[in-house]
Parts: structure tokens; sequence; C-alpha cells
């Protein structure tokens, strides 16, 4: 929720079987692969510093009250 279209829609998760399935991200690309034939990804850096910002400040002491972050674990 916080990280909104930055990470793949998790469609089903069953604990027992250790089971997560995800929606498809096709085609996409493993970015080891890309970096290993010198792609650039122009974007990278503001793709990952706000990936990184909403998903541990939203989740953060600091934005959070402490019964709310534990409700969700």
């Amino acid at each position: 929720a916080h990280v909104g279209n930055l990470v793949p829609e998790i469609l089903h998760y069953d604990a027992e079987l250790y089971l997560i399935v995800m929606e498809r991200l096709s085609p996409h690309i493993i970015m080891r692969q890309g970096t290993i034939r010198a792609t650039v990804y122009p974007d990278f850096a503001g793709h990952i510093t706000d990936y990184l910002a909403r998903s541990l400040f939203f989740t953060s002491d600091i934005a959070m009250k402490a019964g709310d972050k534990k409700a969700l674990v």
C-alpha cells in the first residue's frame, strides 16, 4: 500500500504451503542482467529512493503509532 505500483501485486498467499502468487511482470528485466550488458537505467535512482523512502518511513515509529504498527505484524 505504501509503495504503490513499485512492487508486484500479491494475488494469493498460503502460509502452510509457503506459497506466494504474484502478478506477472512480463516482459520485465532482471537488473543484474541489464547491468552486465551495460544497460543504463536513467530513472533507477529516483525509483529506488522513492521505494525506500515510502517503505521505510511510512512503517517507522516516526510515522506510525506503536499500537498501529504492532497490529500490522
